[in-house]
C-alpha cells in the first residue's frame, strides 16, 4: 500500500509542476509558510543539538548541491555565486514538503479552472483522468482555448496586481510573475495532466472505500445512491442500513486516513506533527461529506 502511495505521490508532483504559476500565486498571496530559519530552529530543538549545529549542516549540504548542480551545467556560475552568498547569510530553505500541501494548492487549481469554465471540479478531473487536456476540455464546453486562457491568466494574475497596487510588490516584479503565468498557463492548458488527476482522486478512492465497507455495499452502489441525491447520513440511517450509524461511518472514514497516516510515520515519511495535522484537516472533510449531497 504504501509503495502505491508513494507512486501516487511522486506522480501527482510531477504533474503538479505545470500548476508552478498558480503554485507562486497563492504562496505569495494567501499563504504564510514557516520560515526557514524558525524550521530548522525547531528541529534542533527536537534533535536536542544547538541551532547553529543544524544550521551549518544545512548550509554545508545546500551549498554542495549547488556546487553538484553548477558542475552538472545545470546552474550558471552567476546564480551559484548569488544563492551561495544568500545561504551563507542564513537565508535557509526547508525540505520538500508533503504531497498534501502540493495537493491542496492542485484543489485550488482545479477549483479555479472548473470556475472559469462554470463546471463542477469533479468534471474537470473526470476529463483529465480520460487524457483530455484543459484546453479540449474548454472547447468541448463552447469555450476557444483564447478564451479559456485568457480568463485563467486573470484570474491568477488579479492578486498580483492587488499586491503591486498596495505597494507589496514592485512593478518590476509583477511583469516577471505574469510572464510566468502567462508561461505555465499555455504550457499546462495544452499537456494531458493524468497524473495531476490520478493524485487528486486518491482521496476520493480512500473515503469511498471506507464508506462502503461500514455501510455493507459496494462502492458502484454507494455512488449510485450518492448520486440520486442521497447523503452518506441519509444512507446511514436508511431502514436497510441495520446497526449502522452517522457516528460510525464518520469513524470509519476517518480511521481510513490515520491507518495511512500510522504507516507513514512508522516508516518516517511523515512527522507526527504533520500527521496530525492532515487527519485534523481530513476530519472537517469527513464531516462535510457526511451531510454533503453530490
Amino acid at each position: 500500500m504504501m509503495k502505491r502511495w508513494k507512486t501516487i505521490t511522486l506522480t501527482t508532483a510531477a504533474s503538479f509542476s505545470l500548476f508552478a504559476a498558480l503554485g507562486s500565486t497563492y504562496a505569495a498571496v494567501n499563504h504564510s509558510a514557516q520560515s526557514g530559519s524558525s524550521f530548522w530552529s525547531q528541529v534542533a530543538a527536537n534533535l536536542h543539538v544547538p541551532t547553529a549545529t543544524v544550521t551549518n549542516a544545512v548550509k554545508q549540504a545546500e551549498i554542495a548541491q549547488l556546487n553538484r548542480r553548477a558542475a552538472s551545467h545545470h546552474l550558471s556560475s552567476q546564480a551559484l555565486q548569488k544563492r551561495t552568498a544568500s545561504i551563507e547569510k542564513g537565508r535557509l530553505g526547508m525540505p520538500k514538503t508533503h504531497v498534501a500541501r502540493h495537493m491542496t494548492m492542485a484543489h485550488r487549481a482545479i477549483h479555479m479552472v472548473a470556475g472559469v469554465l462554470n463546471l463542477k471540479p469533479s468534471q474537470i478531473i473526470k476529463a483529465l483522468r480520460q487524457g483530455q487536456t484543459l484546453d479540449q476540455i474548454a472547447q468541448a464546453h463552447n469555450m476557444t482555448s483564447a478564451a479559456f486562457q485568457a480568463q485563467l491568466v486573470a484570474k491568477l494574475e488579479l492578486p498580483l496586481q492587488k499586491r503591486e497596487q498596495s505597494g507589496k510588490m514592485s512593478t518590476a516584479q509583477l511583469s516577471k510573475r505574469e510572464a510566468r503565468i502567462n508561461h505555465s498557463v499555455d504550457h499546462m492548458a495544452t499537456r494531458p495532466l493524468k497524473g495531476l488527476a490520478r493524485g487528486l482522486t486518491d482521496h476520493v478512492n480512500l473515503w469511498q472505500n471506507a464508506a462502503s465497507q461500514y455501510l455493507g455495499m459496494s462502492r458502484a452502489a454507494l455512488r449510485t445512491s450518492l448520486h440520486q441525491g442521497q447523503s452518506l447520513s441519509a444512507i446511514a440511517t436508511a431502514d436497510s442500513a441495520q446497526g449502522k450509524s452517522v457516528a460510525g461511518l464518520t469513524t470509519a472514514m476517518n480511521q481510513a486516513l490515520q491507518s495511512k497516516m500510522q504507516k507513514a510515520v512508522a516508516s518516517h515519511h511523515l512527522s507526527p506533527s504533520k500527521a496530525q495535522t492532515i487527519e485534523s484537516r481530513w476530519s472537517k472533510r469527513v464531516a462535510k461529506l457526511i451531510t454533503k449531497k453530490f
